[in-house]
């Protein structure tokens, strides 16, 4: 008896390594490699090595919005963004003298900047607990729930989401949108990481792959618990035991990698919101009910009452008070949680000191679930940052108890029939999945489809009627290649058997019945038999058609705007446009305090140009030279057309000394470079500006520094052009 003590316990405590080493703790990132984080709204990751060093989370300075929605060319010309941490709650952030509240919208926006190279990425996002939309370079990557204005207009959701594109090294505009009234933590919660696409691919897949390890393992010892107290119902800890793997299974399922709500997409975020709080709130009940199933002279009854009230009284109250309320009950309920640890540390004492059978087993067990569940409460309070580890602290928990149940039960019945009845119970759970994937089938909106080796359909959803106008029977028996082209099949199918990864979401036109085209997305797999040769192919068909219309459309209406605001030779901002933002931009430099500079430019000469060589030659000129300023200026400062040769630069935050250094550059670069080329012979040119620049208690309206900036331009070019003049004292002078 005693070497099964000492056997038991030295394997309890490698148990114990185990379950922390499994949650992570030891999981340090490399202090030698610096990650670089955002500042100011751009983040340039040009020097970082994604074959070498992984993907990356674009942490750091994100510009913030508070309350407005913006497209990204309003975020650019806002006047209220700020600089905000990302990843963060709302409520820690400091917005014109208060912190803002926890419900709420607010847009980020960032310039993320990859290495030069044409290459594929891709984003993994697990979302922010409420609800988002991310473009980038104004296209939708990323879309979870509603995001709205009110409570009433947004639809909460968390699911975590990749989505990959293609980067040739040009800065990447990102834009997100969050909105939060439905939880006490709002705002971007969780890092959006970047990486290579197998890195993306890998990432989400390991996530997924520990998270249906730690399901399986918590959902079977559930159903092999739950059978034992079917078929011995005076064993009410196999009861209880199986209610609380049941319950982290629940919690893990919808709070981590959500792999419950992705295999059952109908469960909303509310009622799964609640669904996490109650199976919380009864967990340490049915923790009390375990230890006293197993040590009913150790724990009061009166105890089990006030643990059950308590939890009824919270689980209640949620309900009734709707899940914003209801998100601050939770830490109240930790702090009793964090009580009734000390109360169960009581408990283990002294059934250690009474010498009960088992003892040592369960307390070393308890003490793994106290500890990690104790770091999860103090993470979710910002006190540690090694949330998530509950469940994880749980697992070595079930391992160590269901030795100690197993000990207890040995004697009671047979091995063969305690497996027997593991195995009925899991055969039941396959036939209720096949009935949920024929129910799935004959339901689905999308066609789905099964083929054999020769490409003939054996089987098809109900749903190609409605979409295809042809039924079942119709489909049954013919080749994929009657429904769309066999160009865009054997393209997919090759590219099948290539990668032997799904080819997803590939873009193919059908024709309805009817003969008008239908644009849908595609979905290939392989389908294989039970001795793993190919049988055939599986697929699914998505109609695709009203979002390429929208998608159609919208660009129109992009189109249309961007030549509403910019000049159409040159593609520089027009007149209009440059007006509005430096009026804007005046506002904002006189509340906050801060320079900013006006430059018009003026090409000397320009009409021999234009004599000499005609005018198309002049107007490449004119655009040349725009590539040019593009080149010297930043991304924040404004480059637009007032008319003919005439142009004009908005620098904001550059006192006049500084403009003049940058202008400066710009203009011997034009000197130097052949802005044009007519039969052979390089044309050059040379050009004169005059800057003016507003400084804080300086009274001028922007007409005033318009005028001062072209008094500038006309002294640089009454003293022999290609000069940058600053308009001053000294000008002011040589003017009079």
């Amino acid at each position: 008896m005693t070497y099964v003590k000492y056997k038991s316990s030295s394997l309890f405590f490698l148990l114990l390594f185990f379950c922390l080493s499994f949650t992570g703790c030891g999981n340090v990132e490399n202090s030698e490699d610096k990650i670089p984080q955002a500042a100011l709204g751009v983040l340039d990751l040009r020097d970082w090595n994604f074959q070498g060093k992984g993907l990356i989370p674009l942490e750091g300075e994100w510009a913030f919005v508070w309350e407005q929605l913006l497209s990204p060319q309003k975020m650019r010309a806002s006047d209220a963004a700020h600089y905000a941490f990302v990843p963060d709650k709302w409520y820690n952030y400091f917005i014109d003298g208060e912190n803002p509240d926890s419900q709420g919208f607010a847009t980020f926006s960032l310039t993320l900047i990859l290495p030069g190279k044409e290459q594929y990425y891709g984003f993994s996002f697990d979302g922010v607990g409420s609800a988002y939309t991310l473009w980038m370079n104004g296209q939708l990557l990323l879309k979870s729930g509603t995001v709205g204005t009110s409570k009433e207009q947004m639809v909460p959701n968390k699911i975590p989401q990749s989505a990959f594109f293609k980067s040739s090294g040009e800065p990447l505009e990102l834009v997100l949108h969050i909105s939060n009234f439905h939880h006490k933590k709002g705002g971007f919660r969780n890092s959006l990481y970047v990486g290579l696409p197998n890195q993306i691919q890998s990432f989400q897949r390991n996530a997924w792959t520990l998270e249906a390890f730690t399901l399986g393992i918590l959902f079977i010892m559930g159903l092999y618990h739950l059978s034992v107290f079917v078929f011995r119902k005076k064993f009410r800890s196999a009861l209880y035991f199986a209610l609380l793997c049941f319950a982290f299974f629940m919690r893990l399922g919808i709070t981590n990698q959500d792999l419950l709500l992705l295999a059952f997409p109908f469960v909303s975020w509310t009622l799964a919101f609640y669904l996490d709080y109650i199976t919380l709130f009864f967990i340490p009940p049915l923790v009390a009910l375990f230890y006293r199933s197993l040590y009913p002279e150790d724990i009061p009854r009166v105890f089990l009452h006030i643990f059950c009230a308590l939890s009824g009284l919270f689980s209640l109250y949620i309900i009734l008070a709707g899940t914003y309320l209801a998100s601050f009950s939770i830490q109240y309920y930790q702090v009793l949680i964090l009580l009734e640890i000390g109360y169960y540390l009581y408990f283990l004492i002294r059934i250690n000191y009474k010498k009960r059978e088992g003892a040592m087993v369960i307390t070393i067990a308890s003490i793994i679930l106290f500890i990690t569940s104790s770091i999860e409460i103090l993470s979710l309070w910002d006190w540690l940052g090694a949330d998530k580890i509950g469940v994880y602290g749980f697992l070595s928990f079930i391992l160590v108890q269901s030795i100690l149940l197993s000990l207890r039960y040995s004697q009671s019945f047979a091995r063969v029939e305690s497996l027997t009845k593991a195995l009925k119970s899991t055969n039941r759970y396959l036939q209720e999945s096949e009935i949920r994937y024929r129910n799935f089938f004959e339901n689905s909106i999308d066609i789905l489809f099964l083929t054999d080796e020769e490409s003939r359909i054996i089987d098809v959803s109900p749903s190609s009627e409605k979409m295809l106008g042809f039924s079942r029977a119709d489909v049954l028996h013919r080749k994929v290649t009657d429904l769309f082209s066999s160009v865009v099949y054997d393209t997919l199918y090759e590219e099948l058997c290539q990668s032997g990864e799904p080819v997803r979401n590939s873009e193919v036109v059908l024709r309805h019945r009817d003969g008008h085209k239908i644009e849908a997305l595609v979905t290939l797999a392989l389908r294989f038999d039970d001795q793993g040769n190919p049988a055939g192919l599986q697929g699914s068909v998505h109609d695709n058609t009203d979002k390429k219309r929208a998608d159609r459309e919208k660009m129109r209406i992009l189109e249309l705007e961007q030549i509403a605001l910019t000049d159409p030779l040159t593609k520089a901002y027009n007149r209009r446009f440059f007006s509005e933002v430096a009026k804007k931009e005046l506002t904002r430099a006189q509340r906050k305090g801060s320079s900013f500079s006006l430059v018009i430019l003026d090409i000397d000469f320009f009409k021999n140009v234009n004599d000499q060589y005609g005018h198309l030659i002049g107007d490449e000129v004119l655009i040349n030279l725009t590539h040019l300023c593009h080149e010297y200026i930043r991304s924040t400062d404004i480059l637009a057309r007032f008319g003919g040769e005439e142009f004009v630069i908005l620098f904001p935050d550059s006192p006049g000394i500084e403009t003049l250094k940058r202008v400066e550059l710009l203009r011997e670069n034009v000197s130097r470079s052949v802005i044009a080329h007519k039969d052979g012979e390089e044309i050059r040119i040379s050009i004169s500006l005059g800057i003016s620049s507003w400084n804080p208690g300086q009274e001028s309206n922007l007409k005033e520094l318009l005028d001062q900036a072209d008094q500038a331009l006309y002294q640089a070019k009454e003293s022999g052009r290609n000069k940058a003049l600053l308009f001053g004292e000294d000008l002011l002078s040589d003017l009079s």
